[in-house]
């Protein structure tokens, strides 16, 4: 069979985290269906509130599934003063959402300086040509296994350059962000 490129070392597994509800909006779901297809070595992180048990225990039954190149760790919420510093602990953000107004944890993410692999379906869309991320369709699942293993065989320069292109692309688009916090009572947002 086709050797798979996974250079990081077994200690150096590619750290990948979601920040969201645990409701089937953000597609966590999804997310672990991506990772059962991984080949490479990866410790998940999820934080976010649970909405519902019911799908939460779907997760855990895909979880329990997983096969043991990927570790699932569910750390529960974050409070707002410690989100920057826990994402900062990642090498790559996921988020394959099902549909988002603005996105504000993705925003986050990225002034985190991590890259951002989310769904089409934001409009985060520019993160692609920045080179600080990638949007790509629910229906493209090889897409986003293929991106996590390419991003498990970045060397340490390519994972320091996209981490200062994240912290840049943040700074840049702070202003939406911030006009949006502004806006978002006028908006009734749901997210």
């Amino acid at each position: 069979g086709e050797v798979q490129r996974c250079p990081r070392p077994t200690n150096h597994s590619l750290r990948v985290c979601f920040l969201g509800r645990v409701a089937p909006m953000k597609n966590l779901d999804f997310a672990l269906r991506v990772l059962a297809q991984v080949k490479c070595s990866v410790i998940f992180t999820v934080y976010g509130p649970l909405e519902s048990e019911n799908y939460w225990s779907e997760c855990k039954s895909l979880i329990d599934g997983i096969s043991s190149n990927v570790r699932v760790v569910y750390e529960g919420q974050l409070r707002p003063e410690v989100v920057k510093e826990s994402l900062a602990k990642h090498d790559l953000f996921f988020f394959p959402t099902r549909g988002e107004n603005y996105g504000h944890v993705i925003h986050e993410a990225l002034a985190a300086g991590l890259p951002v692999l989310i769904s089409d379906r934001t409009p985060w869309a520019r993160v692609e040509g920045a080179g600080v991320g990638w949007c790509v369709p629910l229906s493209a699942v090889s897409e986003f296994v293929q991106i996590i293993e390419d991003v498990a065989s970045w060397t340490e320069a390519e994972h320091v350059r996209v981490r200062a292109g994240a912290l840049a692309f943040a700074a840049e688009t702070a202003g939406d962000a911030d006009t949006l916090e502004r806006n978002r009572d006028v908006f009734c947002f749901g997210n």
